[in-house]
């Protein structure tokens, strides 16, 4: 599909015959990205060489909870914006599931009173050749007034990676699981947003 006023287009792995699905492995403790939460984001992490990004090149990132990663700290929350999404502050950044997601450590933010750790984590690798982003078993944030059963305290446990190729600019979305759960209002956003507002990519929303 596609595209978008640069020209970028989008495939997948249903409409395209030569793509072969490889996760990409960077589970290590030195990968490991510390200091998520609910709603924020962390940062920057250093991208060498650079990445080029529509017609910018880009050198730092931030991720966030959230499922995206911006090249500036952008800051993306419920209800989630479209994309393109017209908007001079939330811009710049890739959405790779983009929604309600929770890394919240304790259990209070979910449950009052649970006992089960938030399984969530987190991982950046950055090669001369690539950049990978890795969520793994992230649950989606749920209302503790709606969901305070104990041992229920993390809905959903989701698992995808934003890859950034370094060589030919293309960007590749990997979901390794996902779970039945939906986010609140089903709000999530696949796509690639640009520093200037009109300029993005959604393929999925919903």
């Amino acid at each position: 599909g596609g595209g978008d006023s640069f020209g970028n287009v989008w495939t997948d792995s249903n409409s395209n015959d030569d793509y072969n699905y490889s996760w990409i492995d960077i589970e290590s403790n030195e990968n490991y990205v510390d200091g998520l939460g609910d709603d924020n984001n962390v940062g920057p992490f250093n991208i060498s060489p650079a990445f080029d990004y529509f017609w910018y090149s880009v050198d730092k990132i931030w991720i966030g909870s959230n499922g995206y990663v911006g090249f500036k700290p952008v800051q993306v929350s419920s209800t989630f914006p479209p994309i393109p999404t017209q908007s001079s502050f939330i811009n710049n950044f890739i959405a790779g599931f983009m929604c309600d997601l929770n890394f919240a450590p304790d259990t209070t933010t979910i449950a009052p009173g649970g006992t089960t750790a938030n399984p969530a984590r987190c991982y950046f690798d950055d090669t001369p050749t690539q950049t990978v982003i890795s969520y793994i078993n992230v649950p989606f944030w749920t209302d503790p007034n709606i969901n305070p059963i104990m041992g229920q305290e993390w809905v959903g446990y989701n698992t995808f990676q934003i890859v950034l190729n370094k060589i030919d600019s293309t960007i590749t979305l990997n979901y390794k699981d996902r779970d039945a759960a939906l986010t609140k209002n089903n709000d999530i956003e696949v796509g690639i947003q640009s520093k200037v507002r009109s300029f993005g990519l959604q393929p999925s929303t919903g």
